[in-house]
């Protein structure tokens, strides 16, 4: 026979397994996708962090102006190409691809479907960490910029600030099937 304590931490488990294959819906700041939408630019910048909210109150120069009503204005799934980095996302860009140019050519990563998200603190520094190690060990820009997605696809499956995963993980999953689905 069990204890009270073990039926106590298996309904835990059973009950955080159920909480676990639940979607996850994206939130920032507490609202959804669908109410960011809604809101009045103004509004949502108000919800920006100070340095994103400082860009835009002073002013876009004039090629964050032309990359700012492309995105915009862009259809559903439409391309926009770009060699500007340094335009802080608002809503009205979820959803579009933005393809970067090194000079001789544009670059678009694959797009990696991710279910469950177990926690998206560290993906960022994820990419940045994986661009790092792709410019400094990957033939191209191009197979630099995958592994450096994968890096942070991978790292949003793991909980916790840190990406645990090997190398030789993020190459297979950059290299791998063209469905994007992480094996892990």
């Amino acid at each position: 026979m069990g204890s009270a304590k073990a039926s106590r931490r298996k309904s835990r488990k059973k009950a955080s397994l159920i909480q676990a294959r639940r979607k996850k819906e994206f939130l920032y700041r507490g609202y959804t996708l669908e109410e960011l939408l809604g809101m009045s630019f103004d509004e949502v910048l108000g919800l920006m962090p100070s340095r994103s909210r400082r860009t835009y109150m002073r002013g876009l120069n004039y090629e964050q102006q032309v990359l700012f009503d492309n995105l915009k204005n862009a259809e559903a799934g439409a391309t926009v190409r770009t060699h500007r980095k340094d335009l802080p996302i608002i809503p009205q860009f979820v959803g579009k691809t933005v393809s970067i140019y090194d000079g001789k050519e544009f670059y678009q990563s694959k797009h990696y479907d991710i279910m469950p998200i177990i926690d998206r603190v560290g993906g960022g520094d994820s990419f940045s960490g994986g661009l790092i190690h792709g410019l400094l060990t990957k033939a191209t820009q191009g197979e630099a910029l995958e592994f450096a997605v994968a890096a942070s696809a991978l790292k949003h499956t793991i909980n916790g600030d840190y990406n645990l995963v090997s190398v030789a993980e993020v190459e297979a999953l950059a290299g791998g099937a063209a469905n994007g689905r992480v094996q892990r």
